[in-house]
């Protein structure tokens, strides 16, 4: 693989932004409507984060020096499909599936078409 600079992976996380806000949101709708109990789960793991960034930024960095593969490489390999059964059963997941999966879909085929790196 060629000489990598951290500015188009950087854009590959630009742009996988949306994808991750619109997973978020699935999730929190899911957490909101069925498993409000388990709400605070989120914040921990949001606060951990924040807490551990510094940690994770040096880990992060350490694996980006031995990757062999493109961020397109990867996002070849990658899948769209949610399996929504495992948060919620019946019609929910059934809706879940016919708008999500088609939107991650089309996100995913929009990164392969814009990412070259």
């Amino acid at each position: 693989m060629t000489t990598r600079t951290a500015l188009p992976y950087r854009s590959t996380l630009l742009l996988l932004a949306p994808a991750y806000l619109v997973a978020e949101l699935i999730t929190w709708t899911f957490v909101l409507l069925k498993d409000r109990h388990n709400a605070g789960n989120k914040l921990r793991a949001y606060g951990w984060t924040l807490r551990n960034w510094r940690l994770i930024m040096s880990k992060r960095r350490a694996t980006q020096r031995l990757r062999r593969a493109g961020d397109r490489e990867m996002l070849k390999s990658t899948g769209y499909a949610i399996d929504f059964g495992q948060a919620s059963g019946g019609i929910d997941a059934r809706i879940a599936r016919l708008v999500f999966n088609p939107l991650f879909f089309v996100m995913r085929m929009i990164l392969l078409a814009v990412v070259w790196w």
